[in-house]
């Protein structure tokens, strides 16, 4: 594989991290002011149901990413060796984890993934970071 070539999957795979991480901070700082609530014994208002939703777009939008990578580097490894599709299982459909409070399910993700993600989930990541918010705005 050409230097320029490693280089770009080293940005796009350093990309890739950083736009997970971002969205597993902005889940865990939401969940936690969710928890600490919680455990003070304040009841479940529509901020708490808010941010309970948001943590779980986040989530959702992590699994989308990791979906669409899987499948770039599958057809990267397929290309670089010239084989044809690989025989191994089919990727597993994100498991149902039920609602912490009875409240509306999620609203569905603004990004849809892709039959065939050719490049890595970048997009995907950026799109929604102002719909999610920071943990610390909010409190």
């Amino acid at each position: 594989m050409a230097d320029s070539k490693i280089e770009s999957l080293v940005k796009e795979g350093r990309k890739f991290l950083h736009d997970i991480s971002n969205k597993i901070l902005i889940s865990s700082g939401l969940g936690s002011h969710v928890l600490s609530a919680v455990k003070k014994g304040k009841p479940i208002d529509e901020k708490m149901v808010d941010k309970l939703e948001r943590s779980m777009n986040a989530l959702n939008l992590i699994a989308d990413m990791i979906r669409e990578h899987r499948s770039f580097l599958i057809a990267l490894a397929e290309e670089s060796t010239g084989s044809g599709p690989t025989t191994t299982s089919a990727t597993p459909a994100t498991p149902a984890t039920p609602a912490p409070t009875p409240a509306a399910p999620a609203a569905p993700t603004a990004s849809a993934t892709p039959a065939a993600a050719p490049k890595t989930a970048a997009p995907t990541g950026n799109s929604s970071d102002s719909n999610s918010g920071t943990p610390s705005a909010a409190a």
